[in-house]
């Protein structure tokens, strides 16, 4: 297990986009953008396909890569026909594993209850588990955090609070919007998110809506990193994003701030 991660956290998921084949190129992109620098005082945390993870686990350890799990079962290693359970993804060179993404919520009926177990389960099999929150309509910032926190404590029920977590903020009423939630919303609802994690000294607090190129510089104050998605499928559009987040915590430290919370 990586324990805990080290911010800022710039992690690119990659869902079910790329193939066998195109994974390997774009994975071989970032570590030259690794080797080159451009990573520097960054932890990177990758989620690819499962069936990728065995095939990336060599390179992404010589690179200093994180490599992380889409899913994983909530049950143990056993009778239990087409799951992948968490102590196998530990074992093929899973460090994080995501857990109650928006999607799986909506399209797969996946509950608090049924996260909670997951992320149990990753926590066991000394993963760290990356649970995804966010409030379906959009409300007053105060009101929002307030339904983000009882689905986050709900989503966490039974994992121990010396455990490394990674919470991913995401608003889902703007998944898919026009335009991005606003940034001082994004910010108060994630200070919110913060003040109860505090009960998880070793959290990190990512935002995943949207994020791309001017989104870091603008969140700093109150996440640890960016959750990317497509903007960053694209190794130019992935760089601009690590040369924002590098540039900015630089600043931060030259000024006596910390960006790391």
């Amino acid at each position: 297990m990586p324990g805990s991660l080290i911010p800022p956290i710039a992690l690119i998921g990659l869902k079910a986009y790329f193939s066998h084949a195109r994974t390997l190129d774009w994975f071989e992109g970032l570590v030259g953008l690794v080797e080159t620098g451009r990573a520097d005082g960054l932890t990177l945390v990758v989620i690819p396909s499962a069936t990728e993870l065995v095939t990336l686990a060599g390179r992404a350890a010589r690179a200093g890569v994180v490599l992380a799990a889409q899913d994983c079962s909530p049950h143990p290693a056993g009778a239990w026909t087409g799951d992948l359970p968490a102590s196998l993804l530990a074992e093929v060179g899973a460090g994080v594993v995501e857990v109650g993404h928006a999607e799986r919520r909506r399209h797969l009926g996946e509950t608090d209850e049924v996260v909670a177990a997951k992320a149990r389960a990753a926590a066991a099999a000394g993963l760290v588990p990356m649970v995804c929150v966010g409030e379906r309509e959009r409300r007053i910032p105060a009101e929002a955090a307030a339904d983000v926190v009882r689905q986050l404590a709900a989503s966490l029920d039974g994992v121990p609070t010396a455990v490394p977590v990674i919470v991913a903020y995401e608003p889902e009423w703007a998944i898919g919007a026009a335009e991005p939630a606003p940034t001082g919303y994004v910010v108060e609802v994630a200070r919110r998110l913060r003040a109860w994690l505090e009960r998880y000294p070793a959290a990190s607090l990512i935002y995943g809506g949207a994020a791309g190129p001017g989104s870091y510089r603008e969140l700093a104050c109150a996440v640890d990193g960016l959750g990317l998605g497509r903007r960053v499928h694209d190794v130019a559009a992935l760089a601009a994003v690590l040369d924002e987040m590098r540039e900015t915590r630089g600043a931060a430290s030259e000024s006596g701030g910390d960006d790391g919370h």
